[in-house]
């Protein structure tokens, strides 16, 4: 590349950051309710917010501007607006423009249990998963994996989210246990929908499996 090109790009690159630094919106400066729409698990990479879904939050400023001038057509891009927000107990953390409600009432996920109670939980599957082994990167039929994980999610609700935008950009493999022939999802419900959308038939997985 020359040097000339090296030095159009980064000052495109300066610009673009620039103007992200200058934008706001009418979300920006104010309060909302906030409910987490991903894992609901302590061993989800979110657990933090997880925690936290049905708090109070005050938006501090736009960190990805989506693609779309209006809420709807980001959603239906699936590349909604993020926004960097804090929580009441001082707790920062980026979250999808889809997760800040104006009230109680457009909640649709029940509460996260109380920490100490999840920690509980949380031990005793540890114990319990002493003996489990991990594979990764396997080739897994999508019609061996079950609609249905222990927590109640669905793969039916992430094909309705999926085809309203709401779409992952995780690029990690899904998490899968294996439950006798068939497979649990633990993460990966929008993953695995988009691919049913696509008309796929496998999906890589990592899976957990107990050893007897």
């Amino acid at each position: 590349m020359k040097l000339q090109e090296q030095i159009s790009r980064i000052q495109s690159m300066m610009g673009a950051i620039k103007e992200l630094s200058e934008t706001t919106d009418d979300v920006v400066g104010n309060k909302f309710w906030f409910e987490y729409h991903c894992f609901e698990s302590p061993k989800s990479c979110d657990a933090e917010l997880w925690y936290r879904t049905h708090n109070k939050v005050l938006v501090l400023s736009i960190v990805e501007l989506g693609c779309g001038d209006t809420k709807l057509e980001r959603l239906l891009e699936g590349c909604p607006r993020v926004y960097r927000v804090v929580f009441e107990d001082g707790f920062e953390y980026d979250v999808f423009e889809d997760e800040l409600m104006e009230s109680k009432e457009e909640f649709e996920r029940p509460d996260a249990p109380k920490r100490n109670q999840q920690e509980q939980i949380s031990r005793i599957q540890s114990m319990m998963e002493i003996n489990e082994s991990w594979e990764h990167n396997v080739k897994v039929r999508i019609k061996d994996i079950l609609p249905i994980n222990y927590d109640g999610q669905s793969l039916q609700d992430a094909i309705a989210n999926v085809k309203d935008g709401l779409i992952s950009h995780s690029e990690d493999n899904v998490l899968l246990y294996k439950v006798g022939k068939k497979y649990e999802i633990g993460d990966g419900f929008h993953r695995i929908a988009q691919k049913i959308l696509n008309g796929e038939k496998y999906i890589i997985a990592d899976i957990k499996t107990s050893e007897e």
